[in-house]
């Protein structure tokens, strides 16, 4: 059983969320992203970029890894989540894409300001799974 919560708690992180996201927005919604660059720019900035946290973690001892791992995991994804709306914005990105990293942007700042500064941890993996699915509904129902 324990095994089986390991890989939810893999697959609901935000940053696979935003990956296959991504990805179901560049196959089925024709246009969303304006050329390959851009999709590339959300890949990495939405994915890679908030998943290197979690190899950078591992530079402190097993005991201490867990809660530093979730700081840095925020702070990486907002790092993202920031370079991503910067640019969306001075770049010639669709409407779509800056809707994409504006909602990103506006989750992490949300996770963060709980984590960091009110001191509540709030769900990442339950904020990276409902954006998502919000975006994917209202760009991709018919």
């Amino acid at each position: 059983m324990n095994k089986l919560f390991k890989i939810i708690r893999i697959i609901t992180v935000a940053p696979i969320a935003a990956l296959i996201t991504v990805i179901l927005l560049f196959c089925f919604k024709q246009g969303f992203f304006v050329n390959n660059v851009h999709f590339a720019a959300a890949v990495l900035t939405l994915t890679v970029l908030p998943l290197s946290a979690y190899p950078v973690s591992l530079i402190k001892p097993k005991n201490e890894r867990r809660s530093f791992q979730r700081s840095l995991a925020i702070v990486f994804a907002v790092a993202g989540y920031i370079i991503g709306t910067a640019y969306s914005f001075l770049s010639k990105c669709s409407s779509g894409e800056k809707v994409l990293y504006l909602t990103y942007l506006l989750s992490g700042v949300v996770i963060a300001a709980n984590s960091f500064i009110f001191k509540r941890k709030s769900s990442g993996h339950a904020c990276g799974i409902s954006g998502p699915v919000t975006l994917l509904v209202y760009y991709l129902s018919p």
